[in-house]
């Protein structure tokens, strides 16, 4: 079972985004994924099936990409205007996914979709004249969408944790555990020492060169090196002679920076659980 703080904590990172500037903190994954004794007094992995209590277990629940702003967002991607989408907790499965086997996508927060950079999701931004006059305009970055589809999801929500020759973590043999779990804590090292500079395209293929590093193990940070690029050239196509247009910039990678942390965070957990119940094993083997 996975601990309730846990999913209290994916809630809360998963509330309504209203603001192109409202950046929110990720808190690190705390799942426990249960494990049983059989008859050789070995662990194996307790079956999983918990119902989704943010929709109780209906797979669907109130829109929470207009949730509180529905007059800002009359024609919402997430649920095209009708109140009511697919959870993003539990993809519409009803229940919760298996933390060995995949996670809700960090990068859409399980929406499928992530909010334009220019606009910040409505599909239309104001600007004021020199005579004090707010003006609205249609936003040209997302081409009044409002949204892109999620990369490193494809839109379906969810994304599989690391592999480790085709495998989950909880499958994989303890020698390949170990160096796969090497690999990600340098790869968390690296990306958490990263940080935007002063310009935006320089700052992009930085987090790419990085991307690209570790790719072969993680696809999906490829993945989101490929969607930032998709929201800063959409900054750039409409808000380059607007102020605040490096601020927008900084904004989008540091988002993609936080949300990549997670994934990493994840993987990481999901790897150590396995080497606990594989180190847990060999002993009992071992007095054997």
């Amino acid at each position: 079972m996975i601990r309730l703080t846990t999913w209290l904590a994916l809630l809360l990172f998963l509330a309504p985004l209203t603001s192109a500037q409202t950046r929110e903190r990720i808190p690190p994954p705390e799942f426990q994924r249960e494990v049983v004794v059989d008859d050789a007094g070995l662990q194996q992995w307790a079956e999983f099936k918990v119902k989704c209590e943010p929709c109780k277990g209906l797979g669907k629940h109130e829109c929470l990409g207009c949730k509180g702003a529905e007059e800002i967002f009359p024609n919402c991607t997430e649920c095209d205007g009708e109140r009511r989408s697919v959870c993003r907790t539990c993809a519409g499965k009803k229940v919760l996914p298996d933390p060995l086997e995949e996670m809700a996508c960090p990068f859409c927060r399980g929406s499928g979709w992530f909010n334009c950079g220019q606009c910040g999701g409505p599909g239309m931004y104001f600007t004021t004249d020199q005579n004090g006059n707010r003006n609205e305009l249609v936003c040209r970055a997302c081409d009044k969408i409002g949204r892109y589809k999620c990369i490193p999801c494809n839109g379906k929500r969810r994304i599989p944790t690391v592999r480790i020759k085709k495998k989950h973590p909880g499958l994989a043999k303890q020698k390949d555990l170990l160096k796969m779990r090497e690999e990600l804590q340098a790869c968390l090292t690296d990306l958490e020492a990263y940080e935007p500079g002063d310009r935006g395209s320089k700052s992009l293929k930085a987090f790419e060169k990085l991307a690209k590093d570790y790719g072969k193990k993680l696809p999906a940070l490829q993945d989101a090196a490929e969607l930032l690029e998709t929201v800063l050239k959409g900054i750039t196509k409409v808000g380059a002679a607007y102020e605040g247009y490096e601020a927008k910039n900084t904004f989008q990678i540091l988002l993609i920076k936080d949300r990549s942390v997670y994934l990493l965070q994840y993987d990481l957990r999901a790897l150590d659980q396995s080497i606990a119940r594989n180190e847990f094993n060999e002993s009992v083997l071992a007095d054997k």
